[in-house]
């Protein structure tokens, strides 16, 4: 192979890996702001769940996937976040467990964060019943309901796909808790980021049958 030929080979593969490489980060960067699914949460209080309906406070609940590693950026923005509730709000956390797996199989940093959190109750959420129940589709999903079991937000609380700091969600629902409305306000919405909980993406199954 001549100089000249072997010098266009060269340009052509540099050429290549970079564009290779431009291309991984407009892809990482599309990914991390492209939002998950929002379900269509009930507007009320559900009577089939089996979690304690509202009682004389608004209830926060979030929804996760213990094995997603975006929702590990929205256990750390509750944290930041109950604090700013100051009690008035009781926060549950629902982690997904497939029904045929150990008790231990959600162990991990996500539900270290939930436990550790005061006043935070974790739900055992086996075989997503209670995702199902309340149309949460994306881990990291909120959603806030009011004292008379009304939904006022439904959402996420991260900047972005396992982004940490300051959200739209996050100030919505501080917002709320703090002038809490009955009715005729609409549903305040934010964007969702995290694995989905019907598919196989956040690893060992979804909430929809797989395990």
């Amino acid at each position: 192979m001549g100089k000249r030929r072997q010098s266009r080979v060269r340009a052509v593969l540099a050429a290549f890996a970079l564009g290779a490489a431009v291309g991984g980060t407009a892809y990482a960067a599309v990914h991390d702001a492209a939002p998950g699914e929002l379900g269509a949460a009930p507007r009320a209080w559900p009577s089939d769940t089996s979690l304690a309906a509202p009682l004389e406070r608004p209830v926060l609940l979030v929804f996760v996937h213990p094995r997603c590693p975006c929702t590990r950026a929205t256990m750390t923005e509750l944290a930041r976040l109950a604090p700013r509730l100051d009690g008035r709000v009781d926060v549950r956390v629902a982690a997904y467990r497939p029904a045929s797996s150990s008790s231990d199989w959600a162990e991990g940093r996500v539900l270290d964060v939930a436990r550790s959190l005061r006043d935070v109750a974790l739900i055992d959420d086996v075989a997503g019943t209670e995702a199902r129940r309340f149309d949460a589709l994306t881990s990291g999903t909120a959603l806030l309901y009011s004292a008379r079991g009304e939904l006022l937000f439904r959402g996420g609380i991260t900047p972005g796909r396992g982004h940490e700091g300051d959200s739209a969600g996050g100030d919505a629902i501080v917002r709320l808790a703090g002038a809490e409305r009955h009715g005729g306000g609409g549903v305040v919405e934010a964007r969702v980021f995290g694995c989905s909980l019907r598919d196989r993406t956040a690893g060992g199954g979804g909430i929809w049958g797989w395990n």
